[in-house]
């Protein structure tokens, strides 16, 4: 997904393969990855019905809500495993004692932006 930044949170309950329900603002990155993995749903903030209603969905629907635990899941032990991020790093830094910084670091960066 490139460089994002994810709340810890939503980092845990995604490898605990937990569907989520995220009141957040369109334009996060954890919105946009929430829709991109369909690992939970998104309602906007304050609004305490919206809320409700997404939790009612994934009670009615077990199936449902256990299949977008699941791809949270998947996700969170490919992409954000600590041992996969610690060699995105060591990566960056022997590029950086080589001088080939710049074509590391956008690869880093996802990285570090999703596991801040």
């Amino acid at each position: 997904m490139g460089s994002t930044t994810l709340p810890g949170k939503l980092i845990t309950y995604m490898a605990a393969g937990l569907p989520v329900v995220a009141a957040a603002d369109e334009a996060s990155d954890a919105v946009r990855l929430i829709r991109e993995l369909g690992c939970g749903l998104v309602v906007p903030p304050g609004d305490a019905g919206a809320l409700v209603g997404a939790l009612h969905e994934l009670r009615a629907d077990p199936a449902a809500a256990r299949e977008r635990g699941l791809r949270g899941r998947a996700y969170a032990r490919t992409e954000l495993d600590p041992g996969r991020l610690l060699d995105r790093w060591v990566e960056l830094l022997q590029d950086m004692a080589a001088g080939t910084v710049a074509g590391a670091a956008a690869g880093a960066a996802a990285g570090q932006r999703r596991n801040g």
